[in-house]
């Protein structure tokens, strides 16, 4: 219960920074669309999505740009958070909802979205997945999105900042065998370096003058990134995209 408690008091409040720096940070920008088209191709035409753990909003407000015409939910246990989201992202509908108990009918949508919500709720994973596919039209997506939790930057968050520890038991092999006794599983990553991420973790996207030093911190996390694809295979990279598809 601690550690629950530990999560629910540290997400309790909106991060406008953080919001902000997604939507306005121009190296953050190329990341979010094409992780908001890499989801929005799972959404058939008039489809309905529910973001699970939604925060601020900010993958939603891409989402909305790749998904026009399907209806878009989002769910977060923090009504703070949901307040924000709901003027800046005015094509969402914002619930205030625990997700281990969502107030939503079986089989309602075609796309779950977890994104970065295992490892904070490590004491509830599995109740939260269950829930997911509750809600999961048949021939539906859940799809996850989750950091590989032995890469060195992971590790490096892990010590930074207890409620990140949970990323210990996000492996490709433990969020795998997790998604397996639900239905078909796919694993693909989807980035392989997080240092443009964490230099917006710690730097954001700051007004005025300060944009040309920080562009200039970000064009060089920018080569790292280029060069990390292009000597390392996918199968070493960062982030993890978890697609698990109900067939009935």
């Amino acid at each position: 219960m601690c550690e629950r408690s530990a999560q629910l008091d540290y997400h309790s409040g909106a991060d406008a920074k953080r919001y902000h720096n997604r939507l306005r940070n121009p190296f953050l920008q190329i990341k979010e669309h094409a992780l908001a088209s890499k989801v929005a191709h799972f959404l058939p035409q008039g489809g309905k999505l529910l973001e699970v753990g939604c925060g601020e909003g900010s993958n939603l407000a891409y989402l909305a740009r790749h998904a026009s015409g399907c209806s878009l939910t989002g769910v977060d246990f923090s009504e703070e958070k949901v307040i924000f989201m709901s003027p800046g992202v005015p094509k969402v509908t914002p619930v205030c909802a625990d997700a281990t108990a969502l107030p939503f009918c079986d089989a309602t949508f075609d796309v779950v979205y977890l994104r970065d919500l295992l490892h904070h709720v490590d004491f509830a994973r599995e109740t939260v997945l269950d829930e997911a596919w509750r809600v999961l039209k048949p021939g539906g997506r859940i799809v996850i999105l989750e950091s590989h939790g032995r890469r060195l930057l992971s590790r490096l968050f892990m010590l930074v900042n207890p409620v990140e520890r949970g990323m210990r038991n996000s492996t490709p092999e433990q969020l795998q065998a997790m998604a397996r006794r639900l239905g078909p599983t796919k694993l693909q990553y989807v980035e392989g370096s997080f240092v443009l991420r964490a230099l917006g973790f710690f730097l954001g996207w700051p007004e005025g003058w300060m944009q040309v030093p920080a562009r200039l911190i970000y064009l060089m996390g920018s080569a790292w990134e280029k060069a990390h694809a292009l000597v390392l295979p996918p199968e070493a990279g960062m982030y993890m995209m978890i697609d698990i598809r109900k067939t009935s």
